[in-house]
C-alpha cells in the first residue's frame, strides 16, 4: 500500500530526525587535539590516560613493545587505543564502566595471573594508597615483598578518595581496581609479568614488585618506571 503525501512526508521527516540523532551522537564522542607521542607501551598508555584523564588498567608482559608512535591530530581515546593495539601484537583492550583494560591476551586468562584470583570479601579503604597495600596482600604478596610507594606517588594516592567501608563480595583483584577507578576517576594501574604464563613463585614475586598504582594527576611529573626483570621467561 502506498503512503499518502502527508504520511510520506512524516516518514521522511522521521528518517531525517533519526539520521540527525545518529550524527549528533557521533559528534558527541569526546575528541581532543593532541601532539605526537613516541616511546614504549607504558609511556603511550600514560599519554592517553593524562590527555583524556582516562582511568587505565594495564596488564603487560616483559616483551611489551619498546617503541610505539602516536600521530598528532584530533582523536578520541578509542582511536588512539586502536592505534596503540595495532602496534602491539598480542595485546587487546576493552572498556568496562568507563575504565580501559589494556592487556596481553594470553596473560589475561592465565591461572598464575593474581588479578584473576577471587577475593571472598574486599572492603574499600578510605583512599587508593591504602587500597594498593591492602589489595597487594589480598592477591597473595608475601609479607615484606609488596611494593611500597614512597614519596610523591604515595602522597598523591592518599588524596584519591574511595567509598570507605563499601564491601565487595567474590570479586577478582581486577574487579576491585575497576571499581576503585570508577569511584575515583583518577587511577592508572600497570603490572609487568615476566611471562604470559606465570607459573613459579619467582614469576609471581617479580610481578608483585612490578605492580604500580598511580594517580593520573601526578603522572605527567612522575612517569612510571618499571623494574627490569632479569633472565628469560
Amino acid at each position: 500500500m502506498k503512503l499518502g503525501t502527508s504520511s510520506a512526508l512524516k516518514a521522511a521527516a522521521l528518517t531525517v530526525c533519526v539520521l540527525c540523532l545518529a550524527c549528533c551522537a557521533a559528534a558527541q564522542l569526546p575528541s581532543k587535539t593532541h601532539g605526537a607521542h613516541s616511546g614504549d607501551l607504558v609511556s603511550a598508555l600514560e599519554f592517553i590516560s593524562t590527555t583524556f584523564h582516562l582511568p587505565i588498567i594495564a596488564e603487560l608482559t616483559k616483551s611489551y613493545p619498546a617503541h610505539v608512535s602516536l600521530l598528532a591530530g584530533e582523536d578520541t581515546a578509542e582511536q588512539l587505543l586502536s592505534q596503540l593495539s595495532g602496534q602491539s601484537p598480542g595485546y587487546a583492550w576493552v572498556t568496562q564502566d568507563g575504565v580501559v583494560l589494556f592487556y596481553d591476551i594470553r596473560l589475561r586468562e592465565a591461572p598464575g595471573n593474581f588479578f584473576n584470583a577471587t577475593i571472598p570479601r574486599f572492603v574499600m579503604p578510605p583512599d587508593v594508597a591504602e587500597l594498593a597495600l591492602q589489595l597487594n596482600q589480598e592477591m597473595g604478596a608475601d609479607a615484606g615483598k609488596a611494593r611500597v610507594m614512597a614519596g610523591v606517588p604515595e602522597k598523591a594516592l592518599a588524596s584519591v578518595k574511595l567509598r570507605n567501608g563499601e564491601a565487595l563480595s567474590n570479586v577478582t583483584g581486577r574487579e576491585v581496581l575497576v571499581e576503585a577507578a570508577k569511584q575515583s576517576n583518577n587511577l592508572f594501574s600497570v603490572v609487568l609479568f615476566p611471562t604470559a604464563n606465570p607459573r613459579t613463585a619467582e614469576h609471581i614475586s617479580q610481578a608483585h614488585m612490578n605492580w604500580y598504582l598511580r594517580s593520573i594527576d601526578e603522572l605527567r611529573q612522575n612517569p612510571t618506571r618499571l623494574r627490569s626483570i632479569p633472565g628469560g621467561p
